[in-house]
């Protein structure tokens, strides 16, 4: 969807800003190549999955799980951790009602 790594994703979440800048990517890909240098894939991966917003003051995977399914990360069912892949784009809509998955993201994730 985008043309940023999760490297280079983590890396604008811990050091820059929102702005939309060549000076700011030129930014980013350095700090994503530093990323790369001192930690493996699996560590790039799991800081991300700790500091992504899944939606308002929800931040990391855990906080997502509890937040959205009252369970841990590890008890996530296929269908949970799709919707929680599903809203990384846009953390910030409304997926979620009365305690469910909305209808239209439901038929989304069905697709």
């Amino acid at each position: 969807r985008g043309g940023s790594t999760i490297t280079m994703q983590l890396a604008k979440n811990i050091w820059l800003n929102e702005s939309r800048t060549i000076s700011r990517k030129v930014q980013e890909i350095f700090l994503a190549m530093y990323l790369e240098q001192e930690f493996s894939k699996e560590e790039i991966l799991e800081l991300y999955m700790n500091i992504i917003e899944f939606g308002p003051e929800v931040f990391g995977i855990s906080k997502a799980s509890k937040h959205y399914f009252k369970t841990f990360p590890i008890d996530l069912t296929l269908k949970q951790s799709l919707f929680l892949a599903s809203i990384l784009p846009m953390p910030r809509a409304n997926y979620f009602n009365n305690g469910f998955i909305s209808e239209n993201r439901d038929k989304y994730l069905n697709s």
